[in-house]
């Protein structure tokens, strides 16, 4: 069951992608949700 390795060159390109669009993502929603505690805090 050899695939070609066109196939796993593009599988590993396509993982990274995701993961980078997925870090990405969660780092700007983490942010945003940040200053809306900090924004809704008292004081």
């Amino acid at each position: 069951m050899a695939q070609a390795p066109e196939f796993w060159e593009r599988f590993a390109l396509l993982l990274f992608v995701a993961m980078g669009v997925t870090f990405v993502l969660t780092t700007l929603f983490d942010t945003l949700a940040l200053r809306l505690r900090i924004r809704r805090a008292p004081g």
